[in-house]
Formats: structure tokens, C-alpha cells, sequence
């Protein structure tokens, strides 16, 4: 009985066991069928992500030319849609809004053209990051309820529009010492991975990334590319070396990045501008022909390096002075057509205050984000159309005037780009780093938003002295001085004219007189020169009424600088680089408030009798708009922000030490920076 019950146990033993490793391996692989369901549902999802980001190549034409720009290092490529690209943009939900807008005043000749030409290409090989930054920008969409609000409305509304990566062929360029341009490598044999078409023109396979066209449906594209921050590098960061880190922020130090937390990096469609008349090699006392340039040993470089810095420079009034002005490009036609045409001035008056608007809400969702972000050495783009012109002979109703307004705003980009050597952190991402990660991204999120509260205070600034004189200019100020490109300009000399009040019938004489060509005597200049040399600056002054055919003007004062004549030589060379500097002043206020208006002329370079013969408008509008800059954004108008007109006007104010010195005050920051977190 003992054997057999001992048997009975051996047997039952081996039986559970059996069943346990039975049991066990069962459970392992069901484990191991489980890890594999969850490796598949990992590729699918990263072949997902790839199908997302990656383009067809049949969806545009080949190969895709060069577009130039005027700042970065990475090169761009037009791309154009081909009739399956149509399609699937058109699937996509993208189009072009066209609201009330013109189809005669588009480059494209129409809209299907310029839907075709609705991306462009950015050389990924300069841009492997961004790839990155723009497949989280995706990501942040489609997970839009688990992500940061605020970051998610700034993601969708100042952001590029993202297709994904295209691999494309190219036109291989090469540049040569002895010609000015680029030309096509028709050497297949230097060309690596070239293929060739019969014409012998080299091609080579690039990949792009496929971002919005900033440029499309313009008649003259004008962009400024403005990079926030008062640091623009990191070493060690994004594989930046600690020696080209050193270089960063020695520019850094030496531009504008110092001075108010970001600098100009590129200007396009700056042709015929005030900017374009400024030679940054005008101290070398050399002629601006490439010619006696190149027999004074000044490479091309060594000429685009100087104009880099000089840019760098400029502070971010004179940056916005130099962008928004357009006097010298008015050329809508004949003499007689003209005076049906909007003036530049009433076009900068809207583009200003929708600039102005814009910038304000970015600094807003900027405010709002609560997930710091480290942004370094990225830019934003201020895009307007600068050649065109409405036509003015229609009837001034509101519904005519709005559809004005929206045509203008509709060419009006304010966008956030440049993702080269930024990141893009979601919260949870954010919420997993260290302490001392946190606190580094905190450090540079707070740069980033320092930079950009400057950048839209000092336009809504620009505006309020601009554009929100209601009353009347007393007084016009012309003052000449001399460029210098390496050192601060000279002043030469200056002339006060009072300006009579143009709707009183009383002053009609005093108008009649202002509008002929009058010479007056410069005053002031270092040791009285301008009074040795006899010096004087011609010009005349007439009251245009617009108040029955505008929208927003009630007229302008029309200053055409001519001449100016035996100007002292300020220069070593015994010449001087003149301007003049328009400025309107009002002091019609009990508490002695004034608004200054700055505008100014070219620059003639080497001559002390310098010919300019420019129109420069000075406004007094209908009712100021500058409320509405704040109120549009969810913030208090400037009647709760402020006590009353004069705080405001100190809070706005330019220095009244100097035409030049426009700088920022700390305390009026701080307080702009309070104001834009009560949305």
C-alpha cells in the first residue's frame, strides 16, 4: 500500500508539473506573441509617419530651379505642381484664398498658376533639423487636445504650411571667379550622380523640404527676416562646434541681438528703397562700380560680408522705416493715372498696423505657451506686397474700402521659421526632463520671447508716431546728414518749418507759399559749417485732401526734397554721403504731447550738391486705428492700460535728444511684457 501510494504521488507530481510546463510555455508565447503585436504596431506607425512626411516626386515637375534670397545658408528650389501634384494639393484641403482679390494684379497669370506654385523646396542638406522640428509640428496637430493649447494655435497659425520631403532632381550650379553669375555644370563628369538631358545641362538628385511659398501671387515681394534672440548659437547644441559657437555670439555681441534681442538677417526686394542706396564699403572711399572695386582688390565677398554687418546693425525702428517705405517705387503709370492710384503712404498705413497686429499676437500665444521652448536662431518673416496699388476712381463706400483693405492684408505674412537649430517639445516630452534640462529651456524661452516683445512693441510704436495724427503737424524738420557705414552718421545741418493748420481757409496764403520751391538756410552743423558754406536745401510743401477718397486719410503733406546746395565736406576724402531726414512734429496737446514722424530720402554718395528729387508723405489721418492693434488680440485697450494720453505718449515716445536714437526703455518693456500676458 505504501509502494503504491508513493507510485500515485510520483505520478501526480510528474502530471502538475507536465501541466505547469505545459502551462509556461503557453504563457511564454503568448508573452512573445504580445511583444510581437506591439513591434509590429511600432513600424506600422513609424512607416506611417514616413508615408506622412514623404512626397510623391511625380507630384512636381523636373528638375527645379534655384530661387535666391538674401540671408540664410541653405539654398531654395521652385517647385511646381504637376497635374497629379494638383490633384492631391487640391485633396489635401489647401488653397489659395482669394477673397476679394484681384486676378489681374497676380505674377502667375492666374489662379491654377498660382496654385502650381504654392510650395517651394529648402535643401535638406542644410536643413536635417528641421525635418524633425516640422514632423513634431504634425504631431502637435493631430494630438491637438493632449498638447498645449497655446502652442498649438501658435503651430497652426504663424507656422509654415508642411507637405513633408521630396526627393528631386536639380540643376548642378557651379560658381566662377571670372563671371558674375552662377552658371549650369554642363560637365557631366565632375557631376556625382548627374544625369544628363541632350542639351548636355548636368542634373544631380537633392532632397527638399516642401514648405509654403511666402512669395506666391506677388506683384513685388518685400520680406524681412528678422532672427530673434539675444543668443543665436549653443555649443554642443545641434552639433554646433564650441569655435563656430565663439563666432555666434561675438556677432551676437557686436549687432543689434545685444542691443534689443534680435537683428535684421536678410532683406528681400529691397530694390529701390532708401536701403538699397546704402553702400556698406562707402567709408573706403571706393566707387560702387564692381570694376574699380575689383582693381581696389574688394572681392564680391568681401562686399557682401560688409553689408551683412552693416544690416546686422540697424536698430529695429530704422528696420522698420526702411521696410515699410515705398515712396520711391510709386510708378502706377502716366502722370494722369496717378492721381486715381492709392498712395504709397495709405498703402503703409494698413500694411504698418496689420504688421503690427500680427506681431502683437504672436508675442501673445508666445506669452501663453506653458511649455518653454528653445528656439535658437530662428527668424520671422514680415511679408508684404510693396508694388501694389488700388485703384482709388471707385466710389469711397465701406464695402469699397474693405475690399481694399482685404486685398492688402490678404499679401500681409507675419511667420515664424527656421527650425535649423530649434526643437519643438510637447509637453509630456517636457515634463521627462531633469531639472537642470528644464532650466536650460526656461533660460532660452525666455530669450526668444524677450527678443520678440521688443520686436512688436517697437512696431506698434512705429505706428502710434506714424500714423495716429488726427489733428494737425506744427511743425516740419529737415535735417541732412552724412553716411557713414563703419562709424555713426554726421550730422550736417537742420531747418524748422512751421506748418500751417490746412483746414482753416485763413491759411490758403501761407499754403500758396509753402508749395513753391523755397531755398532755406541749414542751420547748427559741428563749428557752424553749414552757415561758412553758405548752405541751403530746396524744397516745397503742398496739402493734398484725401478725406472724400480715402478710407482712412484725411490728407497728406506732400514734401519734395529737390536739392540741397555747399554742403560742408564731412568725409576725409573732402566730400560727404548726403540725406535728409523728414520729420513731422505735433505738440497741439495741453500736456504738451508730440508725435514725431520720421521719414527719409537716398542717399547720394560723394557730392556736397546732392540732387534727390523725392516725394515723401506726411499723413493726418481720419481716426486712429491703434486701439485696435491690442483689442484684436484679446488684450485692454490703451485706455485701461494707460492713465492717460501723455502716460501712453511716454510709453510710445521717440528720443527727443535725437533724430537718430530710437532705443527702447526698460521700465516701458517690462511693462509692455506684463501687458501682453493679460489675454
Amino acid at each position: 500500500m505504501v509502494e503504491s501510494m508513493e507510485i500515485d504521488l510520483e505520478e501526480a507530481v510528474d502530471i502538475t508539473t507536465t501541466r505547469a510546463d505545459d502551462v509556461g510555455t503557453e504563457d511564454a508565447t503568448a508573452n512573445n506573441e504580445k511583444e510581437k503585436k506591439k513591434k509590429k504596431k511600432k513600424k506600422t506607425k513609424k512607416k506611417k509617419k514616413k508615408k506622412k512626411t514623404k512626397v510623391d516626386p511625380t507630384w512636381f515637375e523636373s528638375p527645379v530651379t534655384p530661387v535666391g534670397t538674401s540671408g540664410g545658408t541653405a539654398a531654395f528650389y521652385r517647385l511646381v505642381l504637376t497635374d497629379k501634384g494638383l490633384e492631391e494639393h487640391t485633396n489635401s484641403g489647401r488653397t489659395i484664398k482669394n477673397d476679394d482679390t484681384d486676378s489681374s494684379s497676380t505674377d502667375d497669370g492666374g489662379c491654377d498658376d498660382g496654385i502650381k506654385n504654392y510650395w517651394i523646396g529648402k535643401d535638406l542638406s542644410h536643413a536635417k533639423d528641421e525635418k524633425d522640428f516640422y514632423n513634431q509640428v504634425l504631431l502637435i496637430k493631430e494630438q491637438a487636445a493632449k498638447s498645449d493649447i497655446w502652442l498649438e494655435q501658435l503651430v497652426s497659425n504663424f507656422m509654415f504650411d508642411f507637405w513633408g520631403v521630396v526627393e528631386v532632381k536639380k540643376e548642378h550650379l557651379i560658381s566662377n571667379d571670372d563671371d558674375e553669375e552662377a552658371e549650369i555644370n554642363t560637365n557631366r563628369k565632375n557631376a556625382d550622380n548627374a544625369d544628363g538631358d541632350d542639351d548636355g545641362t548636368a542634373l544631380k538628385t537633392c532632397q527638399l523640404l516642401v514648405m509654403k511659398n511666402l512669395r506666391l501671387d506677388y506683384n513685388k515681394f518685400r520680406m524681412l527676416d528678422v532672427k530673434i534672440g539675444e543668443k543665436t548659437a549653443q555649443a554642443g547644441w545641434k552639433g554646433k562646434s564650441r569655435m563656430k559657437a565663439m563666432k555666434h555670439h561675438l556677432m551676437d555681441r557686436l549687432t543689434n541681438s545685444a542691443a534689443e534681442g534680435y537683428r535684421l538677417a536678410g532683406f528681400d526686394g529691397c530694390d529701390l528703397t532708401v536701403f538699397d542706396s546704402m553702400d556698406p564699403l562707402a567709408d573706403l572711399n571706393v566707387s560702387n562700380h564692381s570694376k574699380v572695386r575689383r582693381k581696389n582688390r574688394i572681392s564680391d565677398n568681401d562686399e557682401k560680408m560688409a553689408k551683412r554687418v552693416m544690416i546686422n546693425s540697424i536698430n529695429g525702428t530704422e528696420m522698420l522705416r526702411y521696410f515699410l517705405d515705398s515712396h520711391m517705387n510709386n510708378d502706377n503709370g502716366k502722370a494722369e493715372e496717378k492721381s486715381l492710384m492709392m498712395l504709397p503712404i495709405e498703402i503703409a498705413e494698413i500694411v504698418t498696423h496689420e504688421i503690427a497686429t500680427r506681431l502683437v499676437g504672436l508675442s501673445v500665444h508666445c506669452c501663453g505657451v506653458n511649455t518653454p521652448q528653445k528656439w535658437i536662431g530662428s527668424s520671422v518673416a514680415l511679408v508684404y506686397d510693396a508694388g501694389l496699388f488700388h485703384d482709388r476712381s471707385s466710389s469711397s463706400t465701406d464695402d469699397n474700402n474693405n475690399k481694399r483693405f482685404n486685398n492688402i492684408r490678404s499679401k500681409i505674412a507675419v511667420n515664424i521659421f527656421d527650425w535649423g537649430r530649434s526643437e519643438l517639445l510637447t509637453p509630456e516630452r517636457y515634463t521627462q526632463m531633469s531639472l537642470e534640462e528644464k532650466s536650460d529651456r526656461q533660460h532660452f524661452w525666455n530669450l526668444y520671447r524677450v527678443g520678440l516683445d521688443r520686436l512688436s512693441y517697437n512696431a506698434a510704436r512705429f505706428y502710434y508716431n506714424q500714423f495716429t495724427n488726427t489733428r494737425k503737424w506744427t511743425k516740419l524738420t529737415l535735417c541732412v546728414m552724412d553716411f557713414d557705414s563703419m562709424t555713426p552718421d554726421d550730422y550736417i545741418g537742420i531747418v524748422d518749418i512751421p506748418l500751417p493748420n490746412p483746414l482753416f481757409y485763413t491759411t490758403s496764403v501761407a499754403i500758396t507759399n509753402l508749395a513753391r520751391t523755397n531755398a532755406y538756410h541749414l542751420k547748427g552743423g559741428p563749428m557752424m559749417l553749414t552757415h561758412i558754406h553758405g548752405s541751403t536745401i530746396h524744397c516745397s510743401i503742398s496739402w493734398l485732401e484725401l478725406s472724400s477718397s480715402s478710407g482712412r486719410m484725411q490728407g497728406v503733406w506732400r514734401v519734395t526734397i529737390e536739392k540741397a546746395t555747399n554742403l560742408p565736406p564731412m568725409d576725409v576724402s573732402m566730400t560727404s554721403d548726403p540725406y535728409c531726414i523728414v520729420m513731422a512734429t505735433d505738440n497741439t496737446n495741453k500736456n504738451g504731447i508730440r508725435r514725431k514722424f520720421h521719414q527719409r530720402t537716398c542717399i547720394k554718395t560723394r557730392t556736397l550738391n546732392p540732387q534727390w528729387n523725392e516725394t515723401i508723405d506726411v499723413p493726418v489721418v481720419k481716426s486712429s486705428h491703434f486701439d485696435s492693434i491690442f483689442v484684436d488680440n484679446g488684450l485692454p485697450s490703451t485706455d485701461s492700460m494707460f492713465t492717460d494720453d501723455k502716460d501712453t505718449y511716454n510709453f510710445f515716445q521717440w528720443d527727443e535728444k535725437s533724430v537718430l536714437k530710437t532705443g527702447l526703455n526698460k521700465k516701458n518693456m517690462k511693462r509692455w511684457s506684463d501687458a501682453m500676458k493679460t489675454a
